[in-house]
């Protein structure tokens, strides 16, 4: 099904030519063409069967352990690593487990072999290639087993998504380069081969995967370069995408991005942020809204009494607890922004909440303490170490600044109790990939 191009919307808001760098931070002209050629299908590789290894894992490179292997905590086998500091989570009722068979450079949540219960998968680097393996839960938080450990052609920044339709998680992954890959699932959890397509990715950390034309395969949309918008690509369910579709940027290029169903009508919408480097000092937003033709302009904000923060995430949650979706985006340096939703697919004007932690937020994640809502954050910096939990009380935030003993990479309910458990990577006596630690609620 082909999507409208989108050229112009209500009130849609374009900052190119106001005094804008015409490059964002860490970016360089060039050429931004490429061709949409040829896709190339990526061999498997090679795969670990689990036979045992006496390799030793320096320089980001890591022995892939055995199939089947139980990566349960454990104080006495961390392989030199620190334990956590005092405090952390546990005023909320946590406890640190260091899951000891687990390894990773980065980390996705879900539910990869259809269990019912949420799996970790990590990937980390054995140069020139990755090594990516999934580590299946059993509901209880800590009973995770290493399925194969697949060395592949990849990326360094991995993207779940329903890429041929089964109901199951494939993984994409991207560089900000003139392309990606795709690993589909094999229906086990276990990723064995990967698929190139030819397709820039500037961004890498701000790509959506959802289903744009309601095939039930997940499409792409990756943010592009300078006043270039967003490109959709359809996918084709054999983990190769096709150029379907340009969106309008919300300003000279995309800073977050975000795909939910804001008006409950089945079809993902997309919500996303722009800058201009910071100039002029003002928050851009757009709402696209998806439907059988296509994603469309919805509505549109720029609002002057707060940044956005360039990289920063967009958060989808229900924030105040009346069953419709919010947005939810860090601003200014000590402030969040809520667009609050009415289930219709339109946002009120944004309420900048100011909270008393200093530190610029770039990561934010829902965090349910308490299965009845409303849904508190935790959020980290760009800076390892500074992480804080931020709960509503009374229209405002209170923040407390904790040490989780590693890097915020993301939550999840792995032990099944409706509150969320947090997951780290902690740095491994200076050497990579990280181990793979969580913070988990106790009953």
């Amino acid at each position: 099904m082909a999507l409208r191009r989108i050229e112009s919307g209500i009130g849609v808001l374009l900052a190119v030519g106001m005094g804008c760098d015409p490059s964002p931070p860490g970016e360089t002209s060039g050429n931004t063409e490429t061709s949409e050629g040829s896709t190339t299908e990526v061999g498997a590789g090679t795969v670990d069967t689990g036979a045992p290894s006496s390799s030793t894992s320096t320089e980001g490179e890591a022995s892939t352990g055995s199939s089947g292997s139980s990566s349960s905590s454990s104080a006495d086998s961390s392989g030199g690593l620190e334990p956590p500091p005092p405090g952390g989570l546990e005023p909320w009722g946590y406890g640190f487990e260091l899951l000891e068979d687990m390894h990773g450079d980065r980390v996705l949540m879900e539910d990869f072999d259809g269990d019912g219960h949420v799996d970790v998968f990590t990937q980390w680097r054995v140069a020139p290639e990755y090594t990516l393996r999934t580590h299946r839960g059993d509901g209880t938080g800590t009973g995770f087993v290493g399925g194969l450990a697949s060395t592949l052609q990849w990326e360094p920044i991995p993207l779940a998504g329903d890429f041929d339709g089964d109901g199951l998680p494939d993984v994409a992954s991207f560089s900000g380069g003139d392309g990606f890959f795709v690993a589909l699932n094999d229906t086990s959890g276990d990723f064995v081969d990967s698929r190139f397509n030819p397709h820039p990715d500037p961004w890498s950390d701000a790509n959506v995967a959802l289903d744009v034309d309601g095939d039930l395969r997940d499409d792409l949309a990756l943010p592009q370069l300078h006043s270039s918008g967003i490109d959709v690509l359809h996918g084709e369910g054999d983990g190769f995408f096709s150029f379907e579709a340009n969106l309008l940027q919300p300003a000279c290029y995309i800073s977050g991005i975000v795909g939910t169903d804001l008006d409950a009508d089945g079809w993902t919408d997309l919500v996303a942020t722009g800058s201009c480097n910071g100039v002029p000092d003002y928050v851009p937003l757009i709402v696209y809204r998806g439907g059988p033709m296509g994603l469309a302009v919805e509505q549109t904000f720029s609002e002057s009494d707060a940044a956005v923060h360039e990289g920063a995430m967009v958060l989808a949650t229900d924030a105040n607890g009346d069953g419709a979706m919010d947005i939810v985006t860090p601003v200014s340096t000590t402030a969040l922004a809520v667009y609050s939703g009415d289930g219709s697919g339109s946002l009120a004007p944004p309420q900048i909440v100011p909270y008393a932690w200093t530190y610029r937020t770039l990561r934010l994640f829902e965090l349910w303490l308490d299965p009845a809502g409303p849904a508190a954050y935790v959020m980290a910096s760009d800076t390892p170490g500074q992480t804080a939990v931020a709960q509503w009380s009374g229209g405002a935030l209170d923040t407390q600044a904790v040490e989780l003993g590693g890097t915020l990479a993301g939550t999840a309910d792995f032990n099944e109790d409706g509150r969320s458990d947090v997951v780290v990577l902690v740095p491994s006596d200076g050497r990579e990939p990280d181990a793979v630690g969580v913070w988990l609620s106790i009953p």
